[in-house]
């Protein structure tokens, strides 16, 4: 069974605007495990949409998985690695986006990225 080791965890919290978690080294792991938690919404038409950018040797950021719109209270998960759901290599730095998107969003989630 593989063991996990948490990369970066969003505590349960509101947000009001896009953002993203700060770089995540990924050396020495063949996965990742991304968790999304929403408990609670609020505006006109809310939704949380959560990816995963991996950084190239460029410097520039690279989006390999984007979830669906979560519009309602409800979680999401992922495996992304060599032989996971979502089939890509992983790079020595990664990062978590979560996208707002509605009028006035007032979204509270929580999020955790996992190795493995």
């Amino acid at each position: 069974m593989a063991q996990f080791k948490s990369l970066f965890v969003h505590a349960p919290a509101a947000e009001t605007v896009t953002g993203q978690s700060p770089d995540i080294a990924s050396q020495g792991i063949d996965g990742v495990a991304v968790d999304i938690n929403v408990t609670a919404m609020s505006g006109t038409s809310p939704t949380l949409t959560a990816s995963i950018q991996r950084k190239g040797a460029d410097g520039v950021w690279y989006t390999i998985w984007t979830g669906t719109a979560i519009a309602a209270n409800g979680s999401q998960s992922v495996t992304i690695g060599a032989g996971c759901e979502v089939n890509k290599a992983l790079p020595n730095m990664l990062r978590l986006v979560w996208t707002l998107g509605g009028t006035t969003p007032n979204i509270t989630f929580s999020a955790s990225v996992q190795g493995f």
